[in-house]
């Protein structure tokens, strides 16, 4: 069944750029650009496209040049036209068709710098942290049954009505107080571990725990102990903070210690995972965090 048309604006941000130098005809360089940005997925399947009035005042035009682009387009099958309503990105874009390249201008508003060497070891781990579908007994994800989908839609209702105007604004960056004394309690009991709210943040995951610990304590070229096998994640992140990547391996117990000293006695850190890994159905004693 063909999906309805969107009623997306995002076409009216889109960066047009003539150049009333090229040699190039008005119309032809319009359609180009809307070409090009089409089949990009700039403007994706079902974005609405400015009228032909507006689009020609925002270019400083003729409005004849946008008519005859958009007609174009349209008999190319890259937009379409909805009588009463506007005119589209069809949903059936001709993939095929050669992707147009744009106009001079255009290229050079595209230019960026290089990346910094951190960012070119960011974007060398980034694929390897994809996100895979959800699958029976599959590990980092949270039950999605229809059970836990309403609890979460009647807590969220119950919230919003008691919204307050402030919560708009910046909070605490360190997390709500009432949370991170929950937490704090929570240590206390179950893990033993003595702490008070004011020594714990709160953050949207444990990457950016690491992403935020690595920042903090670790330096381009610092020896890291990992565990071998560990958690693929942290390895990615330990890459791109530049640090040097020590496996070490495991046993019943955890982390083998001598085996991190004989080969890097001077690790700058330790990655562990204390008491459940990230291998489905394995726990370590707690003595294995001690190390």
């Amino acid at each position: 069944m063909r999906t309805a048309p969107t009623r997306s604006k995002w076409a009216e941000f889109l960066d047009l750029e003539i150049d009333p130098a090229s040699d190039r005809p008005l119309f032809q360089q319009i359609y180009l650009m809307l070409r090009t940005a089409i089949v990009s997925n700039a403007l994706s399947p079902g974005s609405r496209l400015p009228s032909t009035r507006q689009l020609a005042d925002r270019l400083d035009v003729s409005r004849t040049s946008v008519l005859t682009a958009y007609e174009q387009l349209i008999a190319e099958g890259y937009i379409a036209g909805q009588a009463g309503s506007g005119t589209y990105v069809s949903h059936d874009v001709p993939q095929a068709m050669a992707v147009a390249t744009p106009p001079a201008a255009t290229l050079r508003k595209a230019s960026r710098r290089t990346l910094s060497q951190a960012g070119q070891r960011y974007m060398a781990v980034s694929t390897d942290l994809t996100v895979t579908e959800h699958l029976a007994f599959g590990t980092g994800c949270c039950s999605i049954d229809a059970v836990t989908v309403e609890g979460w839609r009647r807590i969220s209702a119950q919230e919003m009505r008691r919204f307050n105007p402030v919560n708009l604004g910046y909070a605490d960056p360190t997390g709500e107080y009432a949370l991170r004394n929950e937490v704090a309690q929570y240590l206390r009991a179950a893990r033993a571990v003595q702490c008070d709210p004011e020594q714990i943040i709160i953050l949207s995951g444990a990457q950016q725990a690491i992403d935020l610990s690595l920042r903090t304590l670790i330096d381009p070229g610092d020896p890291v102990w990992v565990e071998d096998p560990g958690y693929m994640a942290t390895r990615a992140a330990l890459i791109a903070a530049g640090a040097k990547l020590v496996p070490v391996p495991i046993d019943s117990d955890g982390l083998m210690v001598h085996e991190g000293i004989a080969r890097a006695p001077k690790a700058r850190a330790v990655f562990v995972t204390p008491r459940t890994s990230s291998r489905p159905a394995r726990s370590w004693p707690c003595r294995a965090g001690s190390t």
